[in-house]
């Protein structure tokens, strides 16, 4: 049996259970990129594998290329994402006998509370009223603003559009059941049940696009999703309405949705994601004007101590499954098992 390479983070009580299996001869090198401030390219993976024997690699921020996949060595691919982008070609993964271990719903309630804490702010302007304070300019003419210029409104009989509602989008509603909101589903492959549940009704795209008062955007990135938030989808949006997107960039138009916001033709914008990111200092994002309604944040939907406690104990119970000859619970590729001998 090989050894093990970690270079996600992971918490110490999920290590430390981990590294019970070095009374098994088996190596555990835990080399956190949060802590090293280092990725390993995939070169380096590439010569790294062999020389410490590695069966077992887990990542998070690593890129794993076909030549990582195609050394010998390496048996399970842990992924701590709940789809494993990490890897190019999944396909390349089975074909080379490299079984993949994701961690699905990791940060789903993580990235579900950001993305209500967003809904808040915009529609109460939370956060342009404390940068009015901030700078002095909370005087009399503001106090008498603040009931018309800057008035907001509650989530109680609102229409908040969820595109796609799987493990963060589920979360979501299920945390916006006690704002009683009216809530707008577009999600093709979900059950009926499932919306049920959380008291939704099921529409299509172009309906919740233009009836919503709140659009908060879950879907995964596939061919179908990538742009499905176009130009002409945008334009269908109400000039009263606000937009969220904590998922990924890939399903929007930016550039479309900028236009809109510069335009009045959406009421405000939420990120946490963007098509390039970090964001370049030339990005039309940052040259908004102060007075439009933007919150813009680095990507931290799912940065929170519970995501990593989650991957930590799921990567390590499929790990220890894989090490005593069981199916893991989380496999990617299940097509690659019947290459391995696993009950």
């Amino acid at each position: 049996m090989g050894n093990i390479l970690i270079t996600a983070p992971f918490d110490d009580e999920n290590l430390k259970e981990l590294k019970k299996v070095e009374d098994r001869g088996i190596k555990v090198f835990y080399e956190s990129w949060t802590e090293t401030g280092k990725l390993l390219l995939p070169y380096e993976l590439v010569e790294r594998i062999p020389k410490d024997d590695i069966e077992i690699l887990v990542v998070e921020a690593e890129k794993i290329f076909e030549n990582v996949l195609q050394v010998p060595q390496l048996k399970v691919l842990g992924v701590c994402r709940g789809n494993p982008v990490a890897v190019t070609d999944p396909i390349k993964a089975t074909e080379n006998g490299v079984l993949i271990i994701n961690t699905p719903g990791r940060n789903a309630s993580s990235v579900a509370e950001l993305t209500i804490a967003l809904m808040i702010n915009l529609i109460r302007r939370i956060i342009i009223s404390n940068n009015l304070v901030k700078n002095k300019k909370y005087d009399n003419q503001l106090q008498f603003e603040q009931y018309t210029k800057y008035r907001g409104f509650t989530l109680e009989d609102k229409k908040i559009g969820i595109i796609g509602l799987g493990a963060v989008g589920f979360e979501v509603a299920k945390r916006l059941q006690c704002f009683e909101p009216d809530l707008y589903i577009f999600d093709p492959y979900v059950a009926e049940e499932k919306i049920e549940k959380i008291k939704g009704k099921r529409v299509e795209l172009e309906t919740l696009m233009a009836e919503s008062d709140i659009i908060t955007i879950h879907a995964p990135v596939t061919k179908e999703t990538i742009g499905m938030i176009n130009k002409d989808m945008i334009s269908l949006i109400k000039p009263t309405t606000y937009l969220i997107n904590t998922a990924r960039s890939d399903l929007v138009d930016e550039d479309a949705l900028i236009d809109a916001l510069i335009n009045k033709k959406i009421a405000g914008l939420a990120l946490d994601v963007y098509k390039k990111e970090p964001l370049s200092r030339r990005s039309p994002l940052l040259k908004l004007p102060s007075d439009l309604n933007v919150i813009l944040t680095s990507h931290i939907g799912g940065a929170t101590y519970n995501t990593i406690v989650n991957h930590s104990k799921m990567i390590v119970e499929n790990i220890k499954l894989y090490l005593d000859g069981r199916v893991p619970k989380n496999v990617y590729n299940k097509d690659v098992l019947t290459k391995f001998n696993l009950k």
